[in-house]
């Protein structure tokens, strides 16, 4: 490691390669010479308390375009709140998911997690298809203790679309 990093920097110059570290945090970290490194997250949320920080650090060369990405208007979200409170179990779990996200359908949603990914997509009366949400759950714990940990964690990974199914949520768990 120390002559890939020397490498780099100017003190060894037998061993050139690309080398990307992790840790710390969920950032992945390129040393590309003796200027710096360039940080790499999967979201501009995650990145926003680093730039905020380090932002005397950005190059000169990069600054323009990097505070483009980091000051630019983001779409407004629409909020949505689920109420933990209103239900104990899967079955009525998913009548509070159409309760709060859909409006005027002659039809139930699925009881699924398929069925839940779709609805946070839009399209169903309550915000238009692709447009990005912010998810207020209330009573969270008490989701964990009645749902169950396992069942809760796949809930959030669909919320925050973890596999990249095509929707942009956010989530507030209070």
């Amino acid at each position: 490691m120390q002559e890939i990093i020397l490498g780099y920097i100017g003190g060894w110059s037998g061993f050139v390669s690309s080398v990307y570290l992790t840790g710390p945090g969920p950032f992945l970290y390129h040393l590309y010479d003796d200027r710096g490194l360039d940080v790499l997250g999967s979201s501009r949320e995650l990145l926003l308390p680093l730039y905020h920080q380090f932002h005397g650090w950005i190059l000169e060369y990069n600054l323009e375009q990097i505070d483009r990405v980091f000051t630019a208007e983001q779409p407004q979200r629409q909020k949505f709140t689920i109420d933990g409170r209103r239900f104990s179990n899967m079955a009525s779990f998913y009548d509070e998911v159409e309760r709060v996200f859909t409006f005027g359908l002659d039809w139930k949603i699925g009881r699924n997690l398929n069925a839940f990914n779709d609805i946070l997509r839009g399209g169903f009366g309550r915000h238009e298809y692709g447009q990005p949400i912010h998810i207020q759950w209330l009573a969270y714990e008490k989701s964990v203790r009645n749902l169950g940990k396992e069942t809760m964690d796949a809930f959030v990974e669909i919320i925050l679309d973890t596999d990249h199914s095509g929707h942009d949520c956010t989530l507030e768990r209070l």
